[in-house]
């Protein structure tokens, strides 16, 4: 497992990425395995990836009220 991604670069990498655990992965050169390790054991990388997910979720859900305000 590699010890040298500090949580905010695996943050920054997961937002960039569109909260996608698969494409995250590939530009941080880890496995899928290794994600949900290290999210699963320390608190707070878990925390910023959850807000990561919800902040994703409000803007998409934002972007769907406009669209439904506009008659889409």
């Amino acid at each position: 497992m590699r010890d040298d991604i500090s949580n905010d670069d695996s943050v920054k990498a997961y937002q960039k990425k569109g909260c996608n655990v698969s494409a995250t992965c590939t530009a941080l050169g880890i496995s899928r395995q290794t994600f949900y390790v290290r999210k699963n054991s320390d608190a707070e990388l878990r925390e910023k990836l959850e807000e990561a997910d919800e902040s994703i979720i409000d803007f998409a859900e934002s972007k769907l009220v406009e669209a439904v305000g506009e008659g889409d």
